[in-house]
């Protein structure tokens, strides 16, 4: 696969952060840097969502209904949010091509990584997302919540949305 030629950390959104840190208390700075390649071929980095008011970085599955579900609403209010959302997607499926399938079928148009390796990805590991489904939400490049369930994520964004 192209995406393990390309290297997993690429820079810091923190000047002077040399490491990500998934355990420092919510609101402190972590890095946050990743490089990999979408299921179009482009490449993705960090940089594109620490420049958003509010960003999510969340984990699906075509074979998990609550994911698919969450992917709908994140891009249901990114619709509504004039620019204020940003997302990132990781599909944990073994298959490019269910992936593909699903996001034309949804229209989803966020940048979504794809590359068969399910919960085995390196830059799902470094960004401390090992679960289906998962998230990490940032606001002006920092980190301020993780792993937060359906209704506990609607809630925070609705919050940072207003």
């Amino acid at each position: 696969m192209f995406l393990s030629r390309i290297p997993v950390l690429s820079r810091c959104l923190l000047k002077g952060c040399s490491s990500w840190n998934p355990k420092a208390p919510m609101g402190q700075p972590r890095c946050i840097a990743i490089a990999a390649y979408d299921i179009n071929g482009k490449l993705v980095s960090s940089t594109e969502m620490s420049s958003a008011p509010v960003a999510v970085i969340y984990t699906w599955a075509t074979y998990n209904y609550d994911s698919q579900d969450i992917q709908r609403e994140l891009k249901s209010r990114q619709k509504k949010s004039n620019g204020k959302l940003k997302l990132m997607a990781f599909c944990l499926d073994a298959s490019k091509s269910e992936c593909k399938n699903n996001i034309k079928r949804d229209s989803i148009t966020c940048p979504i990584i794809c590359n068969g390796e399910m919960l085995e990805d390196k830059t799902l590991k470094k960004l401390g997302l090992g679960n289906l489904p998962d998230n990490i939400i940032l606001q002006n490049g920092k980190i301020i919540a993780r792993g937060m369930k359906k209704q506990e994520l609607y809630n925070k964004l609705d919050q940072l949305l207003k």
